[in-house]
């Protein structure tokens, strides 16, 4: 993203842009339609001025990409100049759902504008050095009314904060974006200080009416960029030789450049990596499967997640059934505890835990990779989505209804209930819950 750098106001780094180098408008002016570039980000970097900047892009466009590498040459910057601060916050659907809110990004951004001065700390109450414990429970007014006055105490020349995904924790962030730009966005200072917010989101979300009267941007793939990505991404294939490869590198770099024509859809970032991730599916790697493979996956990232679900969930329900507690859990799930959820059928009464020993399958990294690697990663011995957009499609369609009765929230449920309920069942009989205690 080095295009990002660069100050010349002109629309030739963004490949979704109009040709020609027209002149980008000031950043003053907002305009969601227009393309972010190069100049719009060192205005907003260099400007005496406070500013604040919304970058919005559809799923998988690179906000996250953008949102590192904005955060990591602000800091190599700062490196150099120890007067100014950065603060950061990416929002993740991979932590647990009690922790998406909007007070965990008020704590964060207060816990690292102290990292640098102490003496902001003795701006915390009292009663947090007590029980570190009541910190973690404030609700958001105390804390903010905590990190106003830390913002007007600081001796930092410039605050840089960078906030990616407002629209990962739903609508406690709207409240948020209001208070964030009245801090940032209608700052006057007779010092020389300045403060600068630049935040991600999707577009079409609350956070559009929120953020209206302040310019916003929009980010669109960069050719080199793609390449770049193409390059990485390819590279990770395996049992795949260099003539496949060369193949796959092939095949997707000439579907980018087809999309650009008028009225074609620009695959995303998040689409060449799922694209990658079907070739890992095949049986058999040829040149012409490959290109065969790329050519016939959906552009449209909704019509690519339910020709992906379908087929999985058409092969065996068990992965509609997989599928339905990764994305409804309230909390990532391990390996272990998803082996003992998949185990319980509804449909059956059970007496004691021993009867799940006949539908209790082996789950293993490997073997969700192989089943649903397109639509699964494990890390950390836990088990996600690939994408937030996946968990979004399927809540929004309701696709897993076909697989799954009653609808999936309500099966997850029950199958929690029938499990407490076998709890209940060993504690009378021996007093205590072997197996709530060892998934624990």
């Amino acid at each position: 993203m080095l295009w990002l750098l660069e100050s010349k106001k002109t629309t030739e780094t963004s490949v979704g842009a109009p040709g020609g180098a027209t002149e980008a408008p000031p950043l003053a002016e907002s305009q969601a339609t227009e393309p972010l570039t190069g100049a719009d980000f060192v205005d907003w970097r260099d400007s005496v001025e406070s500013r604040c900047l919304l970058v919005t892009a559809p799923p998988g466009s690179g906000k996250s990409v953008f949102s590192n590498f904005v955060t990591g040459h602000l800091e190599e910057c700062m490196a150099e100049r120890k007067s100014e601060k950065v603060i950061y916050y990416f929002c993740n659907i991979r932590v647990p759902l009690a922790e998406r809110n909007a007070e965990a990004v008020v704590r964060s951004l207060i816990v690292q504008l102290c990292q640098d001065q102490g003496n902001l700390i003795a701006l915390l109450p009292l009663r947090f050095e007590k029980d570190s414990k009541v910190f973690f429970e404030a609700p958001l007014g105390e804390l903010w009314s905590i990190l106003n006055l830390m913002m007007q105490k600081h001796s930092f020349s410039h605050v840089y904060c960078i906030i990616d995904g407002l629209d990962v924790y739903g609508e406690c962030m709207v409240e948020l974006v209001q208070k964030l730009l009245s801090l940032f966005g209608n700052f006057e200072s007779k010092t020389p200080t300045s403060r600068k917010l630049l935040c991600t989101s999707r577009p079409n979300s609350d956070i559009m009416d929120a953020w209206e009267g302040h310019p916003e941007r929009q980010l669109r793939p960069n050719l080199s960029d793609v390449r770049t990505y193409v390059e990485r991404r390819v590279a990770t294939l395996k049992r795949s030789t260099e003539l496949m490869k060369e193949a796959a590198r092939s095949a997707l770099m000439k579907d980018f450049e087809v999309s650009r024509q008028p009225h074609r859809v620009i695959p995303t970032f998040l689409w060449i990596s799922t694209a990658v991730r079907k070739l890992e599916q095949l049986q058999t790697l040829t040149p012409k499967n490959i290109r065969e493979e790329i050519e016939k996956s959906p552009r449209d990232l909704d019509e690519l997640y339910k020709d992906m679900i379908v087929t999985a969930s058409e092969r065996a329900k068990a992965n509609a059934v997989i599928l339905a507690w990764v994305i409804y859990a309230e909390q990532p799930l391990t390996l272990e505890e998803l082996q003992e959820a998949v185990a319980i059928d509804p449909s059956r009464v059970y007496e004691n835990y021993s009867q799940l020993d006949d539908t209790r399958p082996q789950l293993t990294e490997l073997s969700v990779r192989q089943v649903l690697g397109v639509l699964l990663d494990v890390l950390e011995g836990r088990v996600f989505v690939i994408h937030q957009s996946v968990q979004d499609f399927v809540k929004r369609t309701n696709l897993l209804d076909r697989w799954i009765s009653p609808e999936p929230r309500l099966f997850v449920a029950d199958c929690c209930m029938r499990y407490l309920l076998l709890c209940s069942a060993e504690e009378e009989r021996v007093g205590t819950c072997p197996r709530i205690t060892e998934v624990s």
